[in-house]
């Protein structure tokens, strides 16, 4: 079947227990929010990204090795976000940062995960 169009939220929820059921439970995700920050976008697209955000957290509580970031908690200067999803240079370097962050956490206080990507 092919959908076009944007996902209510059965169909995105949904998807998203298919795709974080089908990794690893000893596999740790991070999901990326959407930004919510209504100084770059129309109500709509606001509304959507509230709504794709709650939806996302609703499901992640369900999968123990899944957390989640807001990109909005990257974004230090309003001019750093060019649009409703991009954003400049320096916010992607934070998030990358972070991520590696917890990378390093992991490996620390999980070595056996770092011996199972190894290998």
């Amino acid at each position: 079947m092919v959908h076009q169009g944007p996902s209510d939220e059965p169909l995105f929820r949904r998807n998203l227990r298919e795709i974080l059921t089908a990794i690893p439970a000893d596999t740790r995700v991070i999901l990326l929010l959407s930004s919510e920050n209504p100084a770059h976008m129309p109500s709509e697209i606001l509304e959507r990204h509230q709504s794709m955000n709650r939806w996302t957290k609703a499901e992640q509580k369900n999968f123990p090795n899944v957390s989640v970031l807001s990109i909005d908690d990257f974004v230090e200067k309003p001019d750093e976000q060019t649009t409703t999803t991009h954003f400049t240079r320096i916010v992607y370097q934070r998030l990358a940062l972070r991520l590696k962050q917890v990378y390093r956490y992991l490996e620390r206080n999980h070595p056996a995960l770092e011996q199972q990507t190894s290998a």
